[in-house]
């Protein structure tokens, strides 16, 4: 008789590279910081699968084959869990995209180019974290904060105005030098994190992507983030160092 249990994806979170804790863990033994990292992303595949009312504690400690004792080491409550799995997401993107961001000198399509292609490879490489994060912005969860939730919060309000206001700057340096046309640079900023943070929704995780196929993705969408901002069609991208 089929199980009325969510499917969770074991497979993605054994074979995904771990992701570094980046909450109030610098002081941690590398152990400890190795073990946040495979629960956070245990968290994050329960919370994407179960929705955050129905997961527990009790259901990352099974996803990640420890006791909730172990869970109760890092996170008291599952609301501090989640707030650090949408704090990782954010994370993620800052941090691959200042990658990308800083890959040499280049013009404004070609840096908008390599920051939309490495946003959308880590949505499809870190699709829990991203999901997470999206419903996050989408529903206000909780109706009281912890004074960690509050600090939690405004770390994510930084991430996001912080990268908001990286693409916005691109995309007017891109006007200025005649490489962009649009009516509002602030509406084209926001249309352009629309069309990347989009992916959560379409993409279906559990259907086996390769990485060719996932780069595949990523380039074109990055090519029509970049094509919907040129006045006289595809602009020629100087992309001299391989993605």
């Amino acid at each position: 008789m089929p199980s009325d249990e969510p499917r969770i994806n074991r497979a993605s979170i054994k074979d995904s590279e771990p992701l570094n804790p980046v909450w109030e863990s610098e002081a941690r033994s590398a152990p400890k910081i190795q073990a946040r990292a495979a629960l956070l992303e245990c968290a994050a595949q329960a919370f994407t699968t179960r929705g955050y009312s129905a997961t527990t504690l009790a259901h990352v400690a099974e996803l990640m084959g420890a006791s909730k004792g172990q869970i109760y080491h890092y996170y008291r409550s599952k609301s501090d869990l989640y707030y650090d799995v949408v704090v990782g997401a954010n994370h993620l993107i800052e941090q691959e995209t200042e990658k990308a961001e800083k890959a040499g000198i280049q013009t404004p399509p070609a840096k908008l180019y390599r920051i939309a292609y490495a946003h959308t490879m880590v949505i499809l490489e870190k699709y829990a974290f991203m999901r997470v994060a999206l419903e996050a912005t989408q529903h206000q969860l909780l109706s009281h904060l912890s004074h960690r939730q509050i600090r939690a919060n405004a770390r994510i309000k930084h991430y996001r105005d912080e990268y908001e206001g990286k693409i916005e700057l691109i995309i007017q340096q891109g006007v200025d030098q005649g490489d962009f046309k649009v009516p509002s640079v602030q509406i084209a900023t926001k249309s352009v994190l629309g069309s990347l943070n989009w992916l959560t929704v379409w993409f279906d995780p559990n259907k086996e992507t390769t990485e060719a196929e996932m780069s595949k993705i990523a380039q074109q969408t990055a090519e029509f983030v970049v094509y919907g901002l040129s006045p006289d069609g595809p602009p020629t991208l100087d992309l001299s160092s391989d993605i």
